[in-house]
């Protein structure tokens, strides 16, 4: 009922003033304020002459019958009633009747309380008649309904949303602003009850107005709201709005990765170069660090997982992210040893950015494993740390990485840093792991050579299979993953390496394997599986690569495959296979055609096949669009009345936005159709 009583408040004095027009264009089509405006037009008619007309009770009973809000039609319903009983031609007894109703509607009260049936005292007829005339008095009766209709139509200020809800999106931004301008509170309350603003319209000087809003706040502003913003806008917000209570900055810094630089990701990403991501995610740490530690303390830990990636230990990053680290309540609670006074709580999201495969560890372990590689390879000493860590904790992992060198240790220390059931299970401990920093895939021309780390291991075997990926993709349907299974299947190769030092169950052994066995100039995917005393490790490695550029014709798709080179590969060795069919491509050019019905209803897999090697790729689906296009030709003389005018119609037919032939088109008929003007009779036409 309350968005009737502001629209009311709104509109009403421009109806009554004769501006219909310029009321009804601020209206939805259709809607129930569309109702409002025709009763409020027929309600000044009856103002004028003084008198009900039908028009005004139809009205009221066409909005019954169309399901009209309830809140307007009482609303109706009670402005007909008041007008009626204000007139002087309304008898007593009707003025009485619509006091009645209108007490019954508004005033849910009993003035009356009788006494308990068996207490009551017989009356007279006369005293009965007596007290129901003087039951309800008419003034108290009056002043009550008047305190409610005065309540019901007391404007809302909270409800000013409903006169922006009737207007366009488009048409919204200047009424916004004059708001702002006028009624600061006012635009609180729009704010405040979701009312969709498209602030991407906004001009800069607009947007001043909208930021001046923003630092007024004293709610937590809609998510929705956000999502509206421009990339230049989320700018100015971050840099001019000073109210952290009420604006979510970790949400607009979100949302700025997502539009702005997640593009600026992907495009490096693409290009395999994980320098470029660091130097783009350590711009958003520069510029943004302060308007959300939280949130940048995950775009740190982000760069430190590349840098593991690309085998770098750099300390920079490292002690940024132990200033104000994610809290890991694992390392709080149970190793009483970690950051000396955690601030984050446990309300954390990480940074939402493209993903990268990075290995499967918990916070706690990937900090703890820096700590000791820093220490391993003498990057860094314990008084480094000292601000952050506790001094027993550093020492005990300082001792850990000079066991993992393989130093002499006397035997005092032990007792010093660890207790019988740490030491002997470091000393029972196995690794056997691929380095994160070896590359998957390999130029054709290249050596394959792949870094292990081993320890309590003194020999290892080494066998590689090679896939056959044709055959994987068409039964998968998937990309390739070390889980494959290849029981029972011989290895095209496989041979032992002894471990020099592997001895000491203590040191870690770091082995640079050159995997000569894998062919050079030759594409292949190749499963490589290490076993050593007891544990096993796999990765896959891809030499080679294969791609696919398509183009749309009138008829179909038409692909050529590429390599890693970007060459186009032709011949009888290169196809490709979609949808269990296989298409060849020509000897000359290389073109393969996938026709416009093969692509309908089916997965976007592709699998690309050149000298058996295969790949697996996406593309993209379209269906065949026609368009028939064309102009007539005439002869101007032969416009003459009553004479017969002979029209050529000159066809173009399009598929996919390319012209095609028109034997694509059987059985085809042309139908003209001419309108009639005024006075004039309908032309015959003939197909």
């Amino acid at each position: 009922m309350s968005s009737f009583i502001t629209f009311r408040k709104e509109f009403e004095d421009i109806i009554l003033k004769g501006k219909l027009n310029e009321a009804l264009k601020t209206l939805v089509p259709n809607s129930n304020e569309k109702i409002y405006v025709q009763f409020c037009e027929e309600y000044k008619k009856c103002l004028e002459k003084k008198e009900i007309s039908k028009n005004l009770n139809t009205i009221i009973e066409n909005a019954n019958k169309n399901h009209i809000s309830n809140g307007l039609i009482k609303i109706l319903e009670t402005k007909r009633d008041l007008l009626e009983y204000d007139l002087p031609s309304t008898s007593k007894e009707k003025k009485d009747q619509i006091i009645d109703i209108l007490f019954k509607k508004y005033c849910n009260i009993n003035l009356n309380h009788n006494a308990p049936f068996f207490a009551r005292e017989k009356k007279s007829e006369k005293e009965e008649n007596e007290k129901q005339k003087n039951k309800t008095p008419l003034e108290l009766t009056e002043k009550l309904i008047k305190i409610q209709i005065d309540k019901m139509l007391k404007q809302n200020e909270r409800d000013q949303n409903y006169k922006i809800n009737s207007i366009p999106i488009n048409q919204r931004i200047p009424i916004f602003i004059e708001y702002i301008d006028k009624n600061l509170e006012q635009a609180y309350q729009i704010i405040d009850s979701r009312v969709e603003i498209p602030f991407f319209f906004m001009n800069k000087d607009q947007f001043s107005k909208v930021i001046k809003l923003f630092n007024g706040l004293k709610k937590r502003l809609n998510e929705n709201y956000y999502n509206c913003l421009t990339i230049e806008q989320i700018e100015r917000l971050l840099k001019e709005v000073k109210n952290e209570m009420y604006i979510n900055n970790e949400l607009l810094i979100n949302l700025l990765m997502n539009k702005k630089y997640n593009i600026l990701i992907k495009k490096a990403l693409k290009k395999n170069s994980l320098d470029e991501v660091k130097k783009i995610l350590w711009e958003v740490y520069d510029i943004y660090k302060n308007y959300s530690p939280k949130f940048m303390a995950g775009t740190l830990l982000y760069i430190l997982k590349i840098n593991r990636m690309q085998n770098l230990l750099e300390l920079k990053p490292f002690i940024e992210y132990i200033k104000n680290p994610i809290q890991d309540n694992r390392l709080y609670q149970q190793r009483d040893y970690y950051i000396k006074n955690p601030k984050n709580d446990n309300n954390y999201s990480l940074i939402n950015i493209p993903s990268i495969n990075f290995q499967d560890i918990s916070t706690h372990n990937f900090i703890e494993n820096l700590l000791i590689d820093f220490f391993f390879y003498d990057k860094a000493k314990p008084d480094n740390f000292k601000p952050y860590f506790k001094q027993d904790y550093l020492k005990k992992l300082e001792f850990i990485a000079k066991m993992y060198k393989g130093e002499e240790v006397k035997p005092e220390e032990y007792s010093s840093y660890l207790n019988n059931a740490e030491y002997e299970e470091l000393v029972k401990k196995i690794e056997l792991t691929i380095c994160e920093h070896n590359p998957k895939e390999f130029k054709i021309e290249e050596e394959v050579k792949i870094d292990f780390d081993f320890k309590n291991t003194k020999s290892i075997n080494v066998s590689i299979y090679e896939i056959n990926t044709e055959n994987y993709y068409l039964t998968k349907k998937t990309a390739l993953t070390s889980l494959i299974n290849v029981e029972g299947v011989i290895a095209s190769e496989t041979f032992d390496i002894k471990i020099e030092g592997g001895e000491n169950p203590l040191k870690r052994i770091r082995k640079t394997i050159n995997l000569t066995q894998i062919p050079k100039n030759k594409r292949g995917v190749y499963l490589i599986e290490i076993l050593g005393n007891g544990m096993s490790t796999r990765i896959i490695i891809k030499k080679g690569k294969l791609n696919l550029i398509t183009r749309s014709t009138a008829k179909g798709i038409l692909c050529q495959m590429i390599n890693e080179k970007n060459e186009v590969l032709k011949g009888d060795k290169t196809y490709l296979w979609y949808n269990d069919i296989k298409y060849t491509c020509g000897e000359k050019d290389g073109f393969i055609a996938l026709p416009y019905k093969a692509l309908v209803d089916h997965s976007n897999k592709c699998i690309l096949v050149h000298d058996s090697y295969a790949d697996i790729t996406e593309i993209k689906k379209k269906s065949e669009n026609f368009q028939l296009k064309g102009h007539f030709s005439y002869l101007n003389e032969s416009i003459i009345p009553g004479n017969m005018l002979k029209v050529s119609f000159k066809p173009l037919l399009f598929s996919n936005g390319r012209e095609t032939s028109l034997e694509q088109l059987k059985n085809c008929i042309i139908t003209v159709k001419m309108n009639k003007e005024e006075s004039r009779e309908n032309p015959n036409v003939s197909n």
